[in-house]
């Protein structure tokens, strides 16, 4: 009696991990784009390097060297012959902490040292009359004077069970011209809680192109 014949094993694992060896001009597109993919990567990184050194060298030329040598020879506007104007404008710039910068601090000490100043300026501000500076968010911004708002979205989102995570911040433009104000009218302002900054600055700006009416003629 004949033994029925063995059916034939497929080794599917040794099929699969057969390949199709790429020809040399498949290679030589691949080390092609990859070489450019490097070369691009490099390109950008110098680019960047480029522009934090023009960024450095700009805010010197804006907010030092040339005010100073405007002041120094005793003008405030200078127009080159290229049609930009030149003027120097004082500026007061005043900063808390954002809640976001408090957060991504990753040295305790000075995270807490953030946390710290961005709380005593809550203080200083609702002390001074200036607690509608200070915004509530609760996944969205509740906007100026919102603190019983802020406190009613709160209680209403624990009723369903969640556990809403609260913040708050005070916008820069608000902040500064809360200080200019302040220091306008001779009115007291805490310079080393707000890193209040004074100076001078130059200010571009540019010629607009004239336009006349009519000047089109009826021709394209």
């Amino acid at each position: 009696m004949k033994k029925p014949a063995s059916k034939s094993k497929v080794n599917i694992a040794d099929d699969s991990s057969e390949a199709r060896q790429p020809s040399s001009s498949e290679l030589v597109q691949v080390s092609s784009l990859a070489s450019r993919l490097v070369q691009i990567d490099t390109a950008k990184s110098r680019l960047l390097e480029q522009i934090e050194r023009l960024d450095e060298e700009y805010g010197r030329i804006q907010n030092a060297d040339l005010p100073a040598l405007m002041d120094a020879i005793g003008i405030k506007e200078f127009k080159l012959t290229s049609g930009e104007l030149i003027t120097i404008k004082p500026i007061i710039a005043a900063s808390l902490p954002s809640e976001s910068s408090v957060q991504k601090e990753k040295d305790p000490e000075k995270r807490h040292e953030l946390r710290e100043r961005l709380e005593q300026g809550f203080v200083y501000l609702t002390k001074h009359g200036a607690g509608a500076l200070i915004k509530n968010y609760v996944t969205a911004e509740l906007g100026r004077d919102s603190s019983a708002l802020a406190r009613k979205a709160c209680a209403a989102l624990r009723s369903i069970g969640v556990e809403p995570q609260v913040s708050r911040g005070v916008h820069p433009a608000s902040l500064n011209s809360w200080v200019k104000e302040r220091l306008k009218d001779g009115s007291e302002v805490d310079h080393d809680l707000f890193k209040i900054y004074t100076g001078t600055r130059a200010e571009v700006k540019t010629k607009t192109a004239k336009t006349s009416a009519g000047s089109n003629n009826g021709t394209l």
